[in-house]
């Protein structure tokens, strides 16, 4: 998976800055691009980070439990080349708060090619009461347990 380091290893100044977008959403724009804005159907390659926020377990959350957002591999997700993602493919294998990152909601801008977001995303706009790539249904044997938050650095290389 590819990686990008997260809000949470930057100074408490930073991390300060997070601004409240709809929902519960909350952002912080390390870099706004210098290139177009993202739209529906736009085909992007991008470099991201994901991990659980607020995860119960003590042990998870100090080592900044990263995951896979996605239930099928990825669609070729490449440390070194990126991940192409079709903006708004109602198709997709994607929580509706990753969407809102490149799309914006009204408060939060549409990201620009070039741009490095974090996005903190509650539970609502994630996996919600069923969680993520559960086993058995435990509580525990999840990649992101039932109503956790998660957190997620997303870098737009460039149009594919």
């Amino acid at each position: 998976m590819a990686t990008l380091a997260f809000a949470s290893s930057t100074p408490t100044s930073r991390r300060s800055s997070f601004v409240k977008a709809k929902d519960g959403l909350r952002y912080y724009d390390a870099v706004v691009g210098s290139g177009p804005e993202v739209y529906a159907e736009d085909a992007v390659i991008i470099l991201f980070t994901a991990r659980v926020l607020d995860a119960a377990d003590e042990e998870r959350r100090r080592a900044g439990d990263t995951f896979s957002p996605f239930v099928v591999g990825g669609a070729g997700a490449s440390a070194s080349k990126g991940f192409k993602f079709v903006v708004g493919d109602p198709t997709g294998d994607i929580i509706p708060g990753w969407e809102r990152a490149f799309e914006g909601d009204g408060v939060m801008p549409r990201m620009r090619i070039g741009g490095k977001r974090v996005v903190r995303i509650p539970p609502s706009l994630a996996y919600g009461d069923a969680g993520h790539l559960c086993r058995d249904g435990v509580r525990g044997a999840c990649e992101v347990n039932p109503n956790e938050s998660v957190e997620i650095a997303f870098e737009i290389l460039r149009f594919t």
